[in-house]
This record gives structure tokens, sequence and C-alpha cells, in this order.
């Protein structure tokens, strides 16, 4: 039996990480969401998650806040690592 690989084990490349922001999900829990891979690059001092924005649509998904958030829809995904999920209420 293949074991799956753990992406939380060392590496030197990145973490591709996708966020998926949906529709009127709120400004702190998007924030809450990416915060954390920022800071983690800035204490590691290197590169440690990649990630780029994604939309549910081809529309850009609109905050709580009323800021949009720009991305690739979800169905032009390429492929990532990790996959971390933006809901609202």
């Amino acid at each position: 039996m293949k074991s799956a690989k753990n992406i939380l084990q060392p590496e030197h490349r990145p973490l591709k990480t996708a966020v998926l922001v949906l529709d009127e999900c709120n400004t702190l829990s998007f924030a809450a969401a990416v915060d954390p891979m920022r800071a983690a690059n800035r204490l590691a001092g290197r590169c440690a998650f990649d990630w780029d924005y994604v939309s549910a649509t081809e529309e850009h998904p609109m905050l709580t806040s009323g800021l949009s958030v720009p991305g690739t829809p979800l169905a032009r995904l390429e492929g990532c690592d990790l996959l971390v999920v933006v809901a609202g209420f």
C-alpha cells in the first residue's frame, strides 16, 4: 500500500496553496486564512507557502465589507498541494 505524502514535512519548494474565496465571507475570516501563511513565510525567511486566490465562478467574490477579491476561477485551477476554503455564514 502506498502512503500519501505528508504536506507538512519540511521541503525546499513552497507549498502551492489555492485559497477559494466564496461570496459573502467576512474580511476577518479571509485575513485569518491568509495571514498565517504570510507570517510563516516571514518567520521562515523563505517562501514556505505560495498562494493564489480562487473564485467559485468567473466573477470575483465580494466580501461582506464590500471588498472584491480577484482570483482565478476554480474551473481553471491547474492544481495545488493544499486547498483552503474561506466561506461565509
